[in-house]
């Protein structure tokens, strides 16, 4: 119902159980909420062996152009970095303008919080990185987005909110 309501133009989804889910989901029941359908839909298959896929659908003459994948990126200790995967979304607008949308999912909170911790503020250091290659590249219009786990104000996500030039969406004073 949320989704219908605002009708976005683009939409990152995480822990998509399946391409033909998210189908049903587009074709069936968005009409059915009053929402017309989007025209692109891409799911990826990360590191998450349960299933959990993540997703990007647009509409309204929004193209994706490229995904780049960071399943493969490893931690310290040569295990994945990413639970379930940090992808980077070229999409171009119908105006013609370009637009970088990084699709994050930090780590869960375990009952051993000092771990976790680690792991975020690694994931977190990571994304700054992706971030800043991006900027260093001549890309603008870059956008995260995701599911961090974490209150902003946390030291796990410092890398990112006070190591770039990022912001909040809830300090936008719009």
């Amino acid at each position: 119902k949320v989704i219908a309501e605002i009708d976005p133009d683009i939409i990152l989804l995480q822990e998509v159980e399946d391409r033909g889910s998210l189908e049903d989901f587009n074709e069936e029941f968005l009409p059915e909420m009053g929402c017309s359908p989007f025209d692109e839909i891409f799911v990826v298959q990360g590191n998450d062996y349960r299933g959990q896929e993540m997703a990007i659908m647009t509409k309204r003459g929004f193209k994706l152009r490229s995904i780049q994948t960071h399943v493969h990126d490893r931690n310290r200790h040569g295990n994945p970095l990413f639970n379930k995967d940090l992808l980077v979304y070229e999409v171009k607008t119908p105006s013609g303008t370009t637009c970088h949308l990084i699709s994050a999912f930090f780590q869960e909170r375990w009952s051993n919080m000092d771990s976790t911790d680690l792991i975020r503020k690694d994931q977190a250091i990571r994304t700054a990185e992706v971030y800043q290659g991006l900027q260093e590249d001549g890309k603008s219009n870059i956008a995260i987005a995701g599911t961090l786990n974490d209150v902003s104000y946390s030291d796990c996500l410092s890398p990112l909110l006070r190591g770039t030039d990022l912001r909040d969406i809830t300090k936008h004073p719009s």
